[in-house]
């Protein structure tokens, strides 16, 4: 599988709900996100927020989801969501989701509207041979094979906004109950 870019990934109304449980104006969020799940020494480096409503990611996710599936052609299963923020100056580290090689797909949503590309935040990715780069724009969705390396890049000094987006995870669908016993899935959410 390779990457491909969902533009206008969510409609008006499902990506002004998505946003409403996102603003950070209105919805708390906290420094306590790692770049690598699991990985306690390594510093914090981004923020997260995981009080919110879960309708809007699950009809964002169920949209991603269809739309992903037309493009690869598989049926796929939400199996993680994933909230990130980060401010100028608060740099990841590439990592991967899974390392299954072609059992997942990481859909990584830009949902902050109105962010400038001047601002930054980049998405990066690395497919073992190429980097890619795509500007972050908000309501485009890049999908990448979950086992490749990437990472969201820093705003800039241009801005104080937080660079926010949102990782769907998906399993394809053929493979859940074998990838179940590697990790620890849940289905999250598979509407028809």
């Amino acid at each position: 599988m390779s990457e491909f870019v969902l533009t206008q990934a969510l409609s008006n109304d499902e990506f002004n709900c998505l946003w409403d449980q996102l603003n950070p104006e209105r919805n708390p969020w906290r420094l306590n996100n790692f770049s690598v799940e699991g990985d306690k020494t390594d510093r914090q480096v981004s923020w997260s927020n995981n009080d919110y409503c879960p309708l809007p990611f699950f009809r964002a996710a169920s949209t991603i989801r269809m739309k992903s599936e037309r493009t690869i052609k598989k049926r796929l299963t939400l199996v993680r969501i994933h909230t990130n923020g980060q401010t100028s100056n608060q740099v990841s580290k590439f990592h991967i989701d899974y390392a299954d090689k072609g059992n997942f797909l990481s859909a990584i949503f830009f949902a902050r509207p109105n962010w400038n590309t001047q601002w930054g935040g980049n998405f990066t990715c690395f497919d073992g041979e190429n980097y890619k780069i795509f500007p972050y724009i908000p309501n485009n969705a890049v999908v990448i094979p979950s086992e490749w390396d990437h990472y969201g890049e820093a705003p800039s000094s241009y801005t104080s906004e937080m660079r926010i987006t949102v990782a769907f995870m998906y399993c394809l669908t053929e493979k859940l109950a074998e990838m179940s016993e590697v990790y620890p899935l849940k289905v999250i959410h598979n509407l028809k």
